[in-house]
């Protein structure tokens, strides 16, 4: 029944404003109050749209904040386990620096004593022995009493190449 309504409406609308004076005054405020009725209907329908998506912002600018307080607390995080790897890395180098000239001098000192007893291996056993001469018997007594009879150099020798072997 409205839309027939409307519809004769409209058609009195084509026809100019005059048509709108030949409706009954109460059907005009009817209508008046309807449209105005309408009006306010948009306004608050607007409003509260409005403050739902005022809300939805808010909402979303508080998630926002919590997940930027949350990846600057991670950004911290990272950078402090970053420079602790660091400075882990560079006592590891400091202690790789160090472990490595010890073995250089290691090495070195293995390489010389091996040279020292091959050298010591391939000399006659007439230059090794020294001859000395005869103890005085005068001394021979003190001597043995008071220290041991010395070791011949040449048993001496084969005995120190003799543990560089083992």
């Amino acid at each position: 029944m409205l839309d027939a309504w409307w519809k004769t409406l409209s058609a009195r609308l084509d026809s100019g404003a005059a048509a709108l004076h030949r409706l009954p005054e109460s059907i005009a405020h009817i209508a008046e109050a309807l449209w105005m009725q309408a009006l306010e209907e948009g306004k608050r329908r607007a409003l509260l749209e409005q403050r739902d998506t005022a809300r939805v912002a808010e909402l979303d600018k508080q998630r926002l904040e919590l997940r930027f307080h949350v990846l600057t607390l991670r950004e911290g995080e990272l950078d402090s386990r970053l420079r602790d790897r660091d400075r882990t890395i560079e006592a590891l180098q400091v202690q790789l620096n160090a472990l490595t000239g010890l073995l250089r001098k290691e090495q070195a000192t293995r390489e010389m004593l091996s040279r020292q007893i091959t050298d010591l291996c391939s000399v006659p056993p007439t230059r090794l022995s020294r001859r000395k001469s005869p103890p005085s018997t005068r001394h021979a007594k003190k001597r043995k009493t008071s220290r041991p009879a010395p070791i011949p150099r040449r048993r001496a020798t084969r005995r120190l190449a003799q543990k560089r072997r083992r």
